[in-house]
């Protein structure tokens, strides 16, 4: 491939990040923030197909399609997480004004162990299919903590993209979340790949 050539898919490429980031905030702001974890299901759905150059990926398309099938269960997820963590930091002020230590220690290693969760969830929602909710909630748990370099790699990625819109400027929060998309898309390839060749490989024995 021609430098010009290679330097305009690139391009493109980064464009069509951009617009999965813009789908994800104009699906959160338009609904109150509600559907925010539907829409980070259907952005890491679309962000995965993007990164298969081969295909030719209908963003828009894509992304509503997720929102339709994966939506309820990330919503669920969403709220649940957001009540679970508004009950946490009520936990923590009240173990801090009573100077109960161990409670603090409890609720900051629960307040972390919830954001890993939700750095998993959704894009476990958005690739593979699970035959119930207690079955989604296992396997995000046992990714997270049997793959902790890739847990680690995730927790840079989103202090990356925190320190653009913090030390850099806000108005690179599109950018920043457009390459928070892109980078947790080629982390989180690497644990889910083998997953899914053996579910295919799987699916083909059972054709056969």
């Amino acid at each position: 491939m021609k430098p010009e050539n290679r330097l305009r898919a690139q391009f493109g490429q980064m464009t069509n990040y951009v617009a999965v980031g813009l789908l994800w905030l104009a699906t959160s702001a338009l609904s109150l923030f509600i559907l925010t974890g539907a829409a980070m299901t259907a952005a890491h759905k679309t962000a995965r197909m993007l990164a298969d150059r081969d295909k030719s990926v209908k963003i828009t398309q894509t992304f509503v399609r997720s929102l339709r099938h994966e939506g309820l269960v990330s919503t669920a997820i969403f709220l649940g997480s957001l009540l679970l963590t508004v009950g946490l930091f009520f936990a923590y002020n009240a173990a801090v004004n009573t100077h109960q230590d161990w409670v603090v220690v409890f609720v900051i290693i629960s307040a972390v162990e919830l954001a890993v969760f939700n750095l998993y969830v959704y894009p476990l929602v958005a690739t593979f299919e699970h035959p119930s909710f207690i079955v989604l909630l296992k396997n995000t748990v046992l990714f997270a903590h049997r793959h902790l370099f890739t847990t680690l790699k995730l927790i840079g990625t989103v202090t990356v993209f925190v320190w653009l819109i913090v030390r850099v400027h806000p108005s690179l929060f599109i950018l920043a979340l457009s390459l928070y998309f892109w980078m947790a898309t080629v982390h989180l390839e690497t644990v889910f790949s083998p997953y899914i060749s053996a579910l295919q490989e799987g699916s083909h024995e059972e054709v056969s």
